[in-house]
C-alpha cells in the first residue's frame, strides 16, 4: 500500500483549527465586503465609531497571530501597517483634535467625511492582510523540520570580505556630511551613490549583513562563529552609528529588526529554538537594547536639524524633542498620503489607475545603476512615482494600502493586502524549516517589509530581486569551496556530479 501524500494540501475539516481559520477569513471578508460596498454608496461609519473599531480590531490582531509560535514577521506587517494610523486616536477625545499642523492638513483632517473615508479604506485594507493571514493556516501543511545546516559554510576571509562589501555599500548612500557640521536635509551633502543612481545601495548593505548573519548561524565551529558574530555586530554598529545615526539618517532600524527576528527565531548547532523557554530566553536580552535604540531613532527624527550649530544645540531638549515626535514622526508623516488621497477622491481631483501603477512597477525592475548610463528613463524615479502623488500634502512616504486601493478602489485594497497577508505567512512559516534559504528569505523580507509598508512596493521587490542574485551567488562559492577542497592536490577540480 502505498503512503499517503503528506505534502498535499487537504481541505479543512470541520472543528478542526484549519476550518476555524477558514471561518474567521471568511467572516473577515463579509465585514469587510460591508464595508466596502458602503464605500461604494457613500455610507461611511461615523469617524469615532471608524477609530475604535480599528483600535479594537488592530489590538486583536497582535494578540491573536498563530502563523507561527512567535508569529513576529506577521505581526510586525500589522504594527506597521496601524501604527500609522494611531495619530487618529485624539478624535476619541476631542472634536477639535488634529494630527498634523500644516494648514492643507488640518483643514483635511477637520473634514469628517474625508477622515471617515481614510479610516475606512484603512480598515478594509487591514481586514484583507489578516484574511490572508487566516487562508494560509487554512490551505496550507506546516511542515516542521529539524535544524538544518549547509554542508560548509564561509571561510573568516571569504566573511570578513562580505562584512567589508556590507560596509561599502551603507558608506555609497551615507551623506557626507553629519549632523554636527550641517542641518539635516539642506542640501550640499550628497552621496557617493547619488550620481550612478544606485540609491538602493543601502537595502543591498543590509541583505548583504542578513546573509552574513545566516552564515554565521549555521557556523560548526563554535571560535569561529564568535569571530563571525562578532564582526557582523562591529559592522551593524559602525553602519548604525557612524553612517546612519550621525547623519540623521533611520533606515538601519529595519537592518536591526531583521537581526532581532533572526536572533528571536534562531537556531544554531547547539540550540533548540522550538523551546518556549529559550524564546523569552532571548526577548528578555534584546527588551532593553531595542527600547533604547526606539527612543534614539525617535528622537532624532526631532534633533537632527537642531544639532549644526551651537544655537540649536543650546535650545535642544530631549524630552521635548520626544514629546515633539510623539505626534509628528515617520508614521504620522506616512498616513498623510492616505489623508490626502481621501482628500483628492473627496474632491473629485483624482482617478482610478486602473494597475497602471503596476505595470510602472514592471517597467522600473532594471536598477538605476544600469538604465541611467544607457539612457534609459524609468516610470518610476527618486523623482516620480506614487511618493510623489501628494506633494502639497505629505512630507514623505506612502502607506502600503495606498497604491491598492489608486488602482482598483475599495475592493483592490482588500484584494491586494489579501495577498500580501499570504505571503508573509509563507515566509513565516518556511522559517520553520530552518534551511539556510527560508531563512535567508525570513530576514531580507524584514528588512524591505519597514519600507514596503511605509515607502512603497517597489523596496519590497528591489529585495527579493537583491536576495535571489545574492543566495545563488553565495551557494555557488560554498560549492566551488567544496570542490576546491575535494580536488587531489596537484589536479584540477572537477564539478562534483550527481
Amino acid at each position: 500500500m502505498n503512503s499517503p501524500d503528506t505534502t498535499r494540501v487537504a481541505t479543512p475539516a470541520l472543528g478542526s483549527p484549519k476550518a476555524e481559520h477558514v471561518l474567521t477569513a471568511v467572516a473577515l471578508t463579509l465585514i469587510a465586503s460591508t464595508l466596502s460596498f458602503g464605500y461604494i454608496v457613500d455610507v461611511l461609519i461615523p469617524l469615532r465609531p471608524a477609530v475604535l473599531l480599528f483600535a479594537v480590531v488592530s489590538i486583536w490582531a497582535l494578540t491573536s497571530q498563530s502563523v507561527s509560535q512567535l508569529s513576529l514577521l506577521p505581526r510586525l506587517s500589522i504594527f506597521l501597517y496601524a501604527v500609522c494610523f494611531s495619530a487618529t486616536l485624539g478624535h476619541l477625545f476631542s472634536d477639535d483634535y488634529v494630527w498634523w499642523s500644516t494648514p492643507v492638513a488640518s483643514a483635511l483632517i477637520r473634514n469628517e467625511q474625508v477622515s471617515a473615508d481614510m479610516m475606512t479604506v484603512g480598515l478594509v485594507g487591514l481586514l484583507g492582510l489578516l484574511t490572508g493571514f487566516r487562508l494560509h493556516l487554512g490551505f496550507s501543511s506546516k511542515r516542521h523540520g529539524k535544524p538544518r545546516q549547509p554542508l560548509s559554510s564561509l571561510g573568516p576571509l571569504a566573511f570578513l570580505i562580505m562584512v567589508c562589501v556590507a560596509v561599502a555599500l551603507s558608506w555609497l548612500v551615507a551623506p557626507s556630511a553629519t549632523i554636527l557640521s550641517q542641518a539635516y536635509n539642506t542640501g550640499g551633502a550628497a552621496s557617493a551613490a547619488a550620481p550612478m543612481n544606485f540609491n538602493a545601495a543601502y537595502l543591498l548593505s543590509y541583505l548583504v549583513i542578513i546573509l552574513a548573519y545566516v552564515d554565521a548561524e549555521a557556523e560548526p565551529s563554535t571560535s569561529r562563529r564568535r569571530l563571525k558574530f562578532f564582526l557582523i555586530v562591529a559592522a551593524t554598529a559602525f553602519i548604525v552609528g557612524v553612517l546612519q545615526i550621525l547623519r540623521g539618517d533611520r533606515e538601519s532600524a529595519s537592518l536591526l529588526a531583521g537581526l532581532a527576528l533572526l536572533y528571536l527565531t534562531g537556531s544554531g548547532p547547539s540550540l533548540v529554538a522550538s523551546h518556549v523557554s529559550f524564546h523569552w530566553k532571548r526577548i528578555r536580552r534584546i527588551v532593553v537594547p531595542a527600547a533604547a535604540l526606539l527612543v534614539i531613532f525617535v528622537a532624532v527624527g526631532t534633533v537632527r536639524a537642531s544639532l549644526s550649530s551651537a544655537e540649536g544645540r543650546a535650545r535642544l531638549s530631549f524630552l521635548d524633542a520626544l514629546a515633539t515626535a510623539a505626534q509628528e514622526n515617520t508614521w504620522t508623516s506616512v498616513l498623510l498620503t492616505n489623508l490626502g488621497q481621501s482628500g483628492q477622491f473627496h474632491q473629485s481631483s483624482a482617478e482610478y489607475l486602473y494597475g497602471q501603477t503596476y505595470l510602472d512597477y514592471l517597467l522600473s525592475l532594471p536598477p538605476g545603476f544600469l538604465t541611467r548610463p544607457l539612457g534609459i528613463e524609468r516610470p518610476l524615479e527618486a523623482h516620480r512615482g506614487p511618493n510623489w502623488w501628494f506633494v502639497n500634502i505629505s512630507a514623505g512616504g506612502i502607506h502600503v494600502v495606498v497604491v491598492p486601493f489608486r488602482n482598483f478602489g475599495v475592493t483592490g485594497a482588500f484584494v491586494v493586502l489579501l495577498c500580501i497577508g499570504v505571503f508573509i505567512a509563507s515566509v513565516e512559516t518556511a522559517n520553520a524549516r530552518r534551511s539556510l534559504a527560508a531563512r535567508f528569505l525570513y530576514g531580507s523580507v524584514t528588512v524591505a517589509t519597514f519600507f514596503w509598508f511605509w515607502y512603497g512596493d517597489m523596496y519590497i521587490i528591489r529585495g527579493l530581486m537583491a536576495a535571489a542574485v545574492l543566495l545563488p551567488v553565495y551557494s555557488g562559492w560554498l560549492q566551488m569551496t567544496r570542490t576546491w577542497a575535494a580536488a587531489p592536490r596537484g589536479a584540477s577540480p572537477v564539478p562534483e556530479h550527481g
